[in-house]
Formats: C-alpha cells, sequence, structure tokens
C-alpha cells in the first residue's frame, strides 16, 4: 500500500506521501508521542487539515483501531472527514462506509474512521484509539466527561482537543488554564502562521470589536459579550486580607466551632443566603457580612466623616446531594446557634418551588432562640416588579443579579479568598449570563447547561437583603473610630 518510511514515520507521510509540508507546530500536533494535545488554534490556522493526517496515519498503522472524530455539530465533523476522504483518494486507497454510522470510512486494515456529532444518543457505546474533539470550547462539560470513559481500554489512546477560545468557560479553558495538566498545550495565534497575510489581519483587526479579534484570531480567552459580571470586577473582590468566619479546617457539613461573643456593633450585620437544592443542585448558603466603614471624606454640611458601606462574603457551603431536609434545617440552627450571632443575623430563604416547607421548619426551629435572627422567604420571579404578601417576598431575578453587578463594578464587594469555594463562587460569577430574549424579556442563566448557580444565587439574597439594610443615626462618629478603623 504504502512504504514503510511513509506508514511509521508520520511526518514523513505528510511530507512525501500527501505533499503536506506542516510547520512546527503542526509537526507537534502530527508526533504520535504526544498523546494528549490541547491545541488553542486561531480560525484558518489549518487545524482540519493537520487533524485528518494525523487521523488517518494512526488508522493506516493501527489494524483494527477506532478513531472517532467528535464535534458540536454533525456538519464540522464531517468537515474534517472529508478531508481525510481526500487524502485517501490522493493515496488511491479504496475506502468503505462503517455500518456503525453514515459519516464514517472503513480501511482495508479494518481500521474505522467515524464522524459523529456530540450527542448523548450517537457516542454511547462507542471505544477508541483516538478521540479528536474539534470545537471542543463549544461542547459541553458533560458530553466532554462522558466521553473519556471510550479510552480507558486502550492504554496508549490519543485524545486531541482542538478549538479557537469561547470564553472563560468550560473543559477546554479549565484544561488550559489548570496548573500541571497532562496535555501538550500549544498555542498557535494568526500573528504566527505563515499562510495567513498580515494585510488581511490588519483589516480584520480594523473591523471587529476588540474582543472578539483577540479571540478568534489571537488566541486569548476574552469574556463573553453576555457575561454578567466583569471578569477584573470578580478578581478584585477576591481578598486574601480577609479573615474567614470559620476556621479554614472545616468539613462543609460539620458543626462549625463555638466562636466568641460578637459585641452589638449598630454597623454590622450578617446576612445569610440560603439557596435550596437536593437531587441534582446543592443547597448552598453564604454569609454576608454587612459593615459600615468610616471613610477620608466628609459631609459638606456637618463635616462628620461619612459611612461607607461594604459588604464581606466570609463564609461559603455547599451542603452534600441528597441531603434529607430536616438535616438541612437542623445544621442552619446550629450554625446560628454556635456562632452567637443571633439578633444580629438575617436568614434569607429561597422559597421557590419546595423551599416553602423549608422555610416553615426553620421558622418553626428558630422560634425556641433566645436571640432569634429574622427570618425572610423569597420567591425568586422571571418578572420586572418586586412586591410582597405579608409573609413572602416576591424578588425578580433581574433584581437579585443587577444589584450584585452594580456593587462589584463599584468595589464594594469583598470575597475572603481563603475560605472554601471561593473559587466555585467565582466561577459561577464568571458563567452568568445575560441574554434577552426575542420577545425582549431578559433572562439570567449560567453559560453551561450542566453548571451550578447555586452559591451565586445564595450569596445574592444576603445582598440583596443587606442592600436594604440602613445604618443607625450616627450620635458620636468618634466614639466608632477605633473599632470602624480596624477593617479597613
Amino acid at each position: 500500500m504504502l512504504s514503510l518510511l511513509h506508514t511509521v514515520n508520520p511526518l514523513a507521510f505528510a511530507r512525501e506521501a500527501l505533499r503536506f509540508h506542516p510547520d512546527p507546530k503542526q509537526a507537534e500536533v502530527l508526533n504520535p508521542a504526544n498523546r494528549r494535545i490541547l491545541l488553542n488554534c486561531s480560525r484558518q490556522w489549518g487545524k482540519s487539515t493537520v487533524t485528518a493526517i494525523k487521523a488517518l496515519h494512526h488508522a493506516l498503522t493501527n489494524e483494527n483501531s477506532v478513531t472517532l472524530i467528535l464535534a458540536p455539530s454533525e456538519r464540522q465533523s464531517t468537515e474534517l472527514l472529508g478531508k481525510i476522504e481526500a487524502n485517501l483518494r490522493t493515496l488511491d486507497i479504496r475506502a468503505r462506509r462503517d455500518p456503525a454510522s453514515r459519516a464514517s470510512v472503513r480501511l482495508p486494515n479494518n481500521a474505522r474512521i467515524l464522524a459523529l456529532p456530540c450527542s448523548e444518543s450517537t457516542i454511547r457505546g462507542f471505544s477508541a484509539t483516538l478521540l479528536i474533539i474539534d470545537e471542543a470550547a463549544r461542547v459541553s462539560d458533560d458530553l466532554y466527561h462522558s466521553v473519556r470513559p471510550m479510552l480507558a481500554t486502550h492504554p496508549g489512546a490519543t485524545l486531541c482537543l482542538l478549538s479557537t477560545p469561547h470564553g472563560r468557560n468550560g473543559f477546554f479553558y479549565d484544561t488550559w488554564t489548570a496548573p500541571g495538566s497532562d496535555f501538550l498545550r500549544i498555542t498557535a495565534p494568526a500573528t504566527e502562521c505563515p499562510r495567513i497575510a498580515p494585510t488581511f489581519l490588519d483589516e480584520e483587526r480594523r473591523n471587529l470589536p476588540e474582543a472578539v479579534f483577540a479571540q478568534e484570531y489571537l488566541c486569548q480567552f476574552s469574556q463573553s459579550q453576555s457575561a454578567l459580571f466583569n471578569h477584573d470586577d470578580i478578581q478584585a473582590a477576591l481578598t486574601p486580607s480577609l479573615t474567614p468566619l470559620f476556621p479554614a479546617e472545616r468539613s462543609p457539613f460539620a458543626p462549625p466551632p463555638q466562636l466568641p461573643i460578637i459585641l452589638p456593633d449598630p454597623w454590622q450585620h450578617f446576612f445569610i443566603g440560603l439557596d435550596l437544592g437536593q437531587k441534582r443542585d446543592y443547597t448552598a448558603l453564604a454569609i454576608v457580612e454587612f459593615i459600615g466603614v468610616l471613610s477620608q471624606n466628609r459631609d459638606a454640611a456637618t463635616f462628620e466623616r461619612i459611612a461607607e458601606i461594604r459588604y464581606r462574603i466570609r463564609h461559603l457551603e455547599r451542603i452534600p446531594l441528597d441531603t434529607p431536609y430536616p438535616h438541612t434545617v437542623d445544621h442552619v440552627c446550629k450554625l446560628l446557634d454556635t456562632t452567637n450571632l443571633g439578633d444580629q443575623a438575617s436568614l434569607i430563604v429561597d422559597t421557590t418551588g419546595v423551599g416553602a416547607p423549608v422555610y416553615d421548619m426553620l421558622n418553626s426551629a428558630l422560634r425556641t432562640f433566645q436571640r432569634r435572627p429574622r427570618l425572610y422567604a423569597v420567591n425568586i420571579t422571571a418578572g420586572d416588579r418586586a412586591h410582597s404578601d405579608g409573609k413572602t417576598h416576591y424578588v425578580p431575578k433581574r433584581d437579585l443579579m443587577i444589584g450584585m453587578h452594580l456593587l462589584l463594578r463599584d468595589r464594594k464587594i469583598m470575597i475572603a479568598s481563603a475560605i472554601p469555594h471561593a473559587n466555585t463562587l467565582t466561577r459561577e460569577l464568571e458563567l452568568m449570563q445575560r441574554e434577552v430574549t426575542l420577545a425582549g424579556n431578559e433572562r439570567y442563566e449560567p453559560a453551561s447547561a450542566s453548571a451550578h448557580d447555586d452559591l451565586l444565587i445564595a450569596m445574592a439574597l444576603g445582598i440583596w437583603r443587606a442592600r436594604l439594610h440602613r445604618l443607625p443615626s450616627i450620635i458620636d462618629p468618634a466614639l466608632r473610630m477605633p473599632m470602624l478603623e480596624q477593617v479597613l
């Protein structure tokens, strides 16, 4: 069929059999020694061309092998298969379709190459010796996690993730940025590609938004234009110097240790947001500390120093999935009791869906508290107007999200970076998107259907109530200065 040189050496195969001369980065993709490849490349760099050669070389040199090509759509996966078929015609190798898929080729050595769209129904039951995921940044996390076991029975199997960036979310971004990854990470911006003319890039730079050009041609992970929270604002909120409310060495669901009694401070209050879940979503709890801080600015009329408000996230936790609601109620009550927060705390419970009976259980349990926290029921709606029926507050999700957006933008939120789940919270903030439907309605949902937003909602509930809190009148600001300046 082909000489030994052509089949054993992939670079020689590309150059001599197919008359394709790879540049150095394309040669890295072709190198069979690299079995975990993460290719972050610009548009029109040639990833389909070089990957098609890699797939064909693998099939020709491994009889009975299975190469799977996955992409978000059938059109994208079959485009790469079309390049393989063109190479087969160049080599004058006759192939036939595989019964498992109409978008496939079966070679004379019984090796198979199948191109499939990323759908659970189309990929279940396969195993692979080479797995290629094209446009990986647009493939869901759940599907990626479900296809990785396809390599389990082939110790030398190869996995290639190829894509142009698509925002700061998803497994492609996570794998690219993860420290200590076992992937060979290759960056291929258009500015380093000899096949893309500088004059074309200059034209694109002038006609595209800066973030779009940086993503499509410079391989930069730009934040999605529909992202609600700005990446820089989120990073600025993370505060290493802010101490957690509880010691770090504590199980997320263990009773917190007894804390010293907190001295009454009219400028300090704790708002505890509780977002309820059980089967698929976690129950999440966030403690937001509302605190007044004397600034250097003075009131123009009284010349008194102005108190500025800060919202400090000092505790986050996720209660394990499938935890019975009575156990959740018991845990929340123990947390309130052992921390001595008492009447310096407000508990805000998401009563949307199953939350109403849990709220009633909490209300009953908290009646035994000598220093009882205030309790609020919140039903999160898709409307545009907040109202209350005397027991339940009906709050649009828009109000929760925009309130946090404004505070993050104005750098009024601080997140203790040492607390458990701080990174999870920042991830949820990064993924939250605002979309406007064709009917003109606003939707606030994570960018990925598999992503959680439970910590974000818990934090939003606490901040929603904290924003309605008012500082008491200042009798003598000088008396407050020693305590307040400790928290600056």
